[in-house]
């Protein structure tokens, strides 16, 4: 099955959702915009949508760890933005 990654930012919420496989994902001309919508905002959560994901391997985990470090580091205070799985 093919991969698809979409996501949409409301406000200080994140939505990312996953379908297919996400094996060595690197397709840029999604990331790069993930990347430019998420750049001088300061998300308080990230939601993954994951129910249609299937096989998957550490390009994800990457990228999940990759937000989460973003987010911590333009949070308003430590801790104060959460992630749903």
């Amino acid at each position: 099955m093919n991969t698809a990654l979409s996501f949409s930012m409301q406000k200080n919420h994140l939505t990312i959702t996953l379908a297919g496989d996400f094996i060595r994902y690197e397709d840029e001309r999604v990331l790069h915009p993930l990347w430019a919508q998420v750049r001088g905002k300061s998300p308080k959560t990230i939601t993954f949508d994951s129910q249609k994901l299937q096989n998957w391997d550490s390009s994800l985990v990457v990228l999940i760890y990759r937000l989460m470090q973003y987010a911590a580091k333009h949070a308003e205070a430590p801790g104060s933005f959460h992630v749903h799985y």
